[in-house]
């Protein structure tokens, strides 16, 4: 044992560099700190990720900073989760006693509601290297809207020279967008979740943050407007004329990435892509209102994503479809709608287009209907549902020639599928 120490400490200080930004600072400073003064001199130089997550106690936080006293200026990423079971505001404890003049990468989550955000403000606008951002707050820890708006502030308006990408993974009010008249010119990469009333939360909440972002590259958004869940009448957003006249047009824009569970039709996509010209992959996840479904049932038919698409797009490498909506008894022809996105096919040698049919619970009766389209060969980075529900024996599944080896692909995009067996059924029923 003792040889491999002496061979693991022989190595060059080259190589124990390279090795040692692979490893969390608390890590390296409780592993290295006290060994001698030649890992001493290295940990001088390591460039540091501090990450502190709901696994660690106040006794790791203060056991951390006790280091970076002198360390902090080497810090080039923070992942803090600001709630732990014995300590709170973890955030601000760092941030209060540090000054990270070199962090490059931010990321926060589990918010406390007692971390000092203006404080906070002050001391991220001096890390003037920061590239991106990423706050991530559970939903069973909600925010209040003071909050929300400071968080909102700091990642879209109090922003570095160098500052490219930014995550909001927390319910943020689309309201926010509709007054705010800032130009970002530096952000390529965002990732929203958009919420509120369809007055103000829609698809033509894309618009505004458009107008406000147009140098992005890369743009995730996921819209849920406030009155979904309920059963009223379809209430189709307005669009500004200003839009109509002057759309916000982004040519840098390559990757669009939409989950929308509200109003969405082929008229209202329309508009918000024609502002994407050189747009290469597309991916849309469509959630709509049951009741709605008679007024845009085209989202249901190949050629009219045809001439959409066409239109549009000239270098357009990937588009991904995922439309599921509660079936109402609503007459929809399964093989005529897998035959119209033969188009694709034409297109892409790998295009896939599945359509499935299916009971979520034994005691309802209307099924749920998935319309998945996908390109086999290109992995996309679609938003992942937490589960999917069937009924045993109720899965009608229509299709385009797959293999089997990759059925797997139609089912990627949830964690978790749950079967349920009704109690009534027999045994030798079973479905195979």
């Amino acid at each position: 044992m003792a040889d491999k120490a002496g061979q693991f400490e022989h190595l060059s200080d080259e190589l124990l560099l390279d090795i040692f930004q692979y490893l969390h600072a608390l890590d390296l400073f409780m592993a290295f700190s006290s060994l001698n003064n030649h890992f001493t001199s290295i940990l001088s130089s390591v460039k540091l990720h501090v990450v502190i997550n709901d696994l660690h106690s106040r006794h790791h936080v203060q056991f951390l900073s006790s280091f970076l006293h002198k360390h902090a200026h080497q810090v080039i990423s923070i992942s803090l989760h600001d709630q732990l079971h014995n300590m709170s505001s973890v955030i601000h404890f760092f941030f209060n006693q540090h000054s990270f003049e070199n962090l490059r990468h931010c990321a926060f989550s589990s918010i406390s509601s007692t971390t000092e955000l203006i404080k906070l403000v002050d001391r991220l606008k001096l890390c003037t290297k920061l590239i991106s951002f990423k706050i991530f707050q559970p939903f069973d820890l909600p925010l209040s809207s003071d909050i929300k708006k400071q968080l909102m502030s700091i990642a879209l308006q109090h922003v570095p020279p160098k500052f490219q990408s930014v995550d909001l993974l927390f319910w943020c009010y689309a309201a926010h967008f509709l007054v705010n008249n800032s130009i970002n010119s530096t952000l390529t990469r965002l990732h929203i979740l958009l919420t509120g009333s369809i007055a103000a939360c829609s698809i033509y909440s894309v618009l505004y943050i458009l107008r406000m972002c147009h140098a992005l590259q890369v743009f995730y958004v996921v819209i849920k407007d406030d009155e979904h869940a309920s059963d009223q009448q379809l209430i189709r957003p307005g669009l500004l004329t200003s839009f109509v006249t002057h759309p916000p047009i982004v040519l840098t824009l390559k990757s669009f990435y939409l989950y929308i569970i509200s109003f969405c039709d082929l008229e209202s996509l329309r508009v918000i892509l024609r502002c994407m010209p050189n747009l290469r992959q597309l991916v849309l996840t469509i959630v709509p209102t049951p009741s709605a479904l008679p007024r845009y049932a085209d989202i249901f038919k190949g050629a009219e994503w045809e001439k959409l698409l066409t239109s549009h797009f000239s270098q357009l490498n990937l588009f991904d479809l995922l439309v599921s909506v509660e079936y109402p008894n609503l007459p929809l022809d399964p093989e005529a709608i897998v035959n119209s996105f033969h188009c694709f096919a034409k297109k892409y040698d790998d295009w896939h287009v599945a359509i499935h049919q299916s009971q979520n619970a034994a005691h309802h009766e209307n099924d749920w209907v998935t319309l998945h389209g996908f390109r086999r060969s290109v992995q996309s980075q679609r938003f992942i549902w937490k589960e999917k529900r069937m009924v045993l024996g109720t899965l009608n599944i229509h299709s385009t020639t797959m293999p089997t080896d990759q059925y797997h692909l139609l089912y990627s995009m949830y964690q978790d599928l749950y079967i349920c067996i009704p109690i009534a059924i027999k045994t030798y029923h079973l479905p195979s």
